[in-house]
């Protein structure tokens, strides 16, 4: 049994199903240690070739490798948003013209494993930040737009301060469902500790999924 378990997840992927999953491990496994960390875009990929995590999730289709096996546990929306007050936000269907002559917040990969490939920037105007909590709140701000998961910003949204961008450049009513996968090294087995973290995560991730089909498939009376 591990005396520690080290985890990189995706930034995108939703906070509370981490916490459950690590809840429902450690209930089996009081004893494990655990190392969490949260980083964006190639973060959790080169976590676990590196060798500083034995588990990651990570989010959507850009960064591979043939020495780690992937496992699809969900789907994350991703939507694109901008605050109430931006100009943005007023009605009417955005092209890429649009889009493109205000300020996009992007986050940064802290590897190099994006170097000189670009995802979703439409902007030649555009801000660079670290991690997700700051690119939020920047959005929040009205200094720009930017695309963000639809967990984080469903509250704002229902209270409108933050608008959906209304265009077709980004997927379908603004968004984009990719696809989340667990991954692990194809040369480290996994031990107890893991394997039951990878269980409880799976299972907690596809109730969500399930709940949430039925929420948005039932009709109403």
């Amino acid at each position: 049994m591990e005396s520690e378990l080290a985890l990189v997840v995706d930034t995108l992927f939703p906070v509370a199903a981490v916490d459950a999953a690590l809840t429902e491990m450690r209930s089996a496994y009081p004893s494990v240690s655990v190392r969490l960390a949260v980083e964006p875009m190639g973060g959790p990929i080169a976590a676990l070739t590196e060798r500083r995590s034995a588990l990651a999730v990570t989010v959507g289709e850009d960064f591979r490798d043939p020495r780690l096996a992937l496992d699809a546990i969900c789907a994350v929306q991703i939507v694109a948003v901008a605050s109430a007050d931006h100009p943005l936000a007023r009605r009417g269907r955005k092209g890429v013209a649009d889009l493109a002559d205000h300020l996009q917040i992007v986050l940064s990969d802290p590897t190099p494993l994006s170097e000189g490939r670009s995802f979703g920037v439409l902007s030649p105007q555009i801000c660079r930040v670290s991690n997700q909590d700051t690119k939020h709140a920047m959005i929040l701000a009205g200094l720009g737009w930017g695309r963000l998961p639809l967990w984080q910003v469903s509250r704002d949204l229902k209270e409108r301060r933050l608008v959906r961008v209304e265009t077709g450049a980004l997927g379908r009513n603004a968004a984009l469902a990719m696809e989340a996968y667990l991954a692990h090294r194809l040369d480290e087995p996994l031990g107890p500790a893991a394997r039951a973290l990878a269980d409880a995560l799976t299972q907690i991730a596809t109730r969500s999924s399930e709940l949430k089909r039925k929420t948005t498939t039932r009709k109403p009376r």
